[in-house]
């Protein structure tokens, strides 16, 4: 007889939580149940077409439980597998994991009966899920080292939510003219350091890409782009590497951190300041506002908000730049409507 399948729905960038969560589920249940996890490198075998594998899953499933996180609320596959399941009478169980609460879930997910992990209670409301939806009895628990083990790793998130859920992405560029070497060795002086801290890399002639990075080079320079939720792996390597190929050692790097919509700011400068007065912000270069050393203004690119950020080198530190968005968000310079911190 054919066991019965449910879809687990998530953001690929919570694999290793979803996938440390599948293992314990599948062994407190027997095995009774087929789990589909689209990032497990076992439900979607090398070589198969990915979205054809993931329509194949939909059609057979009986039921669908969507982890929303701070990375999969982004997701636009999420409310995809949601909605394609829905509309197939497919019952669909919302759940909040990792900091997120269901009742600051926005429609249509919340509308939804679901319930939020936040504690080993909340895993065991996904056993009691199992036996109510089919009929099983299962006893096994989860306990409170198993539910502080899949949390561990996110310890950096909760406490910095604003940054990793607000920061969508983040860029920044050396011009050619800025750099004591050819972009060409340039390239290959950032690859040694990647190398150095163990990462796979890809490279090409002109560009190094490695999980959560990808550097190119243009006919301006060196261009930059990090994933948020690596930035602080990241970025103490790339800080390292380029005091070494840059002609100016007290050279200034400008970050651009492109903001989720609806995120945005308040607009005109004196509201800024009048919001920022009881905090530790002092003017700073031109239109720049500085918080301990690091010089930062607001603006729209392509109706999007961006936080730019100017820097020395000794002075950009990933503490810092997640405090000063945190700080944003607190006195309201920064806000958005589902924010919940």
């Amino acid at each position: 007889m054919s066991k019965n399948s449910i879809f687990f729905s998530h953001s690929s960038k919570d694999k290793e939580q979803l996938v440390k969560l599948k293992e314990l589920f599948v062994d407190k249940t027997g095995g009774a149940v087929d789990v589909f996890l689209s990032s497990d490198g076992q439900s979607i075998p090398l070589g198969r077409n990915w979205v054809h594998r993931i329509q194949e899953e939909l059609n057979k499933t009986t039921l669908l439980i969507v982890f929303l996180t701070h990375n999969s609320i982004k997701s636009s596959w999420v409310y995809f597998e949601a909605g394609y399941s829905y509309s197939k009478n497919i019952r669909v169980v919302p759940v909040g994991f990792m900091g997120v609460d269901l009742s600051n879930v926005p429609p249509p997910l919340s509308l939804l009966q679901g319930f939020n992990i936040s504690n080993k209670d909340g895993l065991d409301n996904l056993i009691a899920l199992i036996n109510e939806e089919f009929g099983h009895s299962h006893a096994s628990f989860f306990t409170d080292d198993e539910f502080n083990m899949l949390i561990s790793d996110s310890n950096t998130k909760e406490k910095n939510l604003p940054f990793f859920y607000a920061v969508e992405d983040i860029n920044f560029e050396l011009d050619t003219d800025e750099l004591n070497c050819s972009r060409e060795s340039a390239i290959n002086i950032l690859q040694k350091s990647l190398e150095t801290q163990n990462l796979e890399i890809r490279d090409n002639s002109n560009s190094i890409e490695c999980f959560g990075l990808r550097i190119f080079s243009t006919i301006h320079g060196l261009d930059f782009n990090i994933d948020p939720n690596l930035f602080e792996n990241i970025l103490p390597v790339l800080i390292d590497s380029i005091t070494k190929i840059v002609t100016d050692e007290n050279y200034e790097l400008t970050l651009f951190l492109e903001l989720v919509p609806p995120t945005d700011y308040v607009s005109g400068s004196h509201k800024i300041t009048a919001l920022l007065l009881k905090f530790d912000i002092q003017f700073g270069k031109e239109e720049y506002l500085n918080y301990k050393g690091l010089n930062f203004k607001l603006q729209h690119n392509n109706q999007a908000a961006t936080l730019i950020i100017k820097s020395s080198l000794k002075d950009l530190q990933v503490t810092k730049i997640y405090n000063l968005v945190t700080l944003l968000f607190d006195s309201r310079v920064l806000y958005n409507e589902y924010e919940n911190w």
